[in-house]
């Protein structure tokens, strides 16, 4: 209802009619019917879900199938679990003026060169903020939403920018169009855990896990498991984890016995992961001693050590040191060389400590 009897008259609204609705339209059915499409949604999206893994389960070059512990861990979950509620998108630009000629010009073309939106991005960061940044990023991807490539690429932006929720979405688009890459679903598990959505992580996470990925990434399984142990860890010692204690303990307790040899004391893990493929990222890790340990010197005196040299995909490449060494710590990635999709995005690393 308006606040006076001349808001009605300038707003050109009969008093009776207005009156007439509110009569007919109780508060509490309007929120019951509100509350009943919220959870209909949510249905919807856990549905989405298990599709997304039968479509997995029929994915060239993965060895996948959805467990009947998978299933009951799934079905425990609670359905708004897999809604994510995303942050609005508010610019502080409205005004084309602002922007670049160059960026201008592009955004004509039926198909903008991404190397400028990019540094638009950059700038509009700057000037602006990350949601003016993110903005300018999604416009190629409207024009190109086809383009996993371009997906991830914005979804790694996305992450870096402290957009955690859109970010998610992003991935999971990127999943859409390219079930059959094991890093997207990490990627989720990683960013579930920052948001402390600790049960769909722990899905997630056991997906990532379990499947078993084409050769060319590596070592991705043994990496996505040790990152899976950390969460795992992480998981038992937090009072708002997740609901499936049960299953945690029990994983725990597996992932430890396999890991043994490698995790007993680990005091520091460091993980990259990277966007593009046919990429060559080394992870290089200097030791407070001065100590380097990169791919052709993978073990040093503390005892830390490199994974193995991923020179194709999108790594992950990793770094765990047994030692409670005291001091800095220097993390780097060299971009040693790459294939053919420099045309179309840049290479962004993503470290986790």
């Amino acid at each position: 209802m308006l606040e006076s009897e001349a808001d009605y008259k300038r707003y050109n609204i009969s008093l009776r009619e207005d009156l007439s609705i509110v009569d007919k339209n109780e508060v509490n059915i309007i929120v019951r019917n509100a509350i009943n499409q919220l959870t209909e949604s949510e249905g919807l999206e856990k549905d989405k879900f298990l599709n997304q893994l039968t479509k997995l389960e029929n994915t060239n070059d993965v060895s996948f199938s959805i467990s009947e512990t998978l299933a009951k861990l799934i079905d425990k979950i609670p359905a708004e679990k897999f809604r994510i509620k995303t942050s609005r998108i508010i610019c502080k630009n409205h005004s084309k003026s602002k922007l670049s000629g160059e960026v201008l010009k592009q955004l004509k073309e039926e198909n903008p060169k991404y190397y400028y939106i990019e540094k638009e991005a950059d700038t509009l960061e700057l000037r602006f903020g990350k949601y003016d940044a993110l903005k300018m990023l999604s416009t190629i991807v409207e024009r190109n939403s086809g383009d996993g490539k371009l997906l991830r690429d914005v979804a790694y932006s996305a992450m870096r920018l402290g957009l955690s929720e859109h970010a998610f979405y992003l991935f999971k688009k990127v999943i859409e169009k390219m079930p059959h890459q094991p890093h997207s679903y990490q990627a989720i598990a990683q960013i579930l855990t920052e948001m402390g959505n600790y049960d769909l992580a722990l899905v997630y996470y056991e997906v990532a896990y379990s499947a078993q990925w084409n050769g060319r990434f590596g070592s991705i399984n043994e990496i996505i498991g040790l990152d899976y142990l950390r969460f795992l860890r992480l998981a038992t010692h937090l009072k708002t984890g997740t609901s499936n204690h049960k299953f945690v303990k029990t994983k725990l307790a597996e992932l430890e016995k396999r890991y043994k040899s490698r995790t007993d004391k680990i005091n520091l893990m460091i993980t990259i992961n990277w966007n593009t493929d046919n990429s060559d990222v080394d992870l290089h890790v200097i030791e407070p001693s001065g100590e380097k340990c990169f791919y052709s010197h993978k073990n040093t005196k503390s005892g830390g050590n490199i994974s193995y040299d991923v020179t194709g995909g999108f790594g992950p490449e990793m770094y765990i040191n047994p030692a409670k060494l005291g001091g800095k710590y220097k993390v780097r990635a060299k971009y040693f060389s790459d294939n053919s999709n420099r045309a179309s995005t840049r290479t962004q690393v993503y470290v986790v400590v």
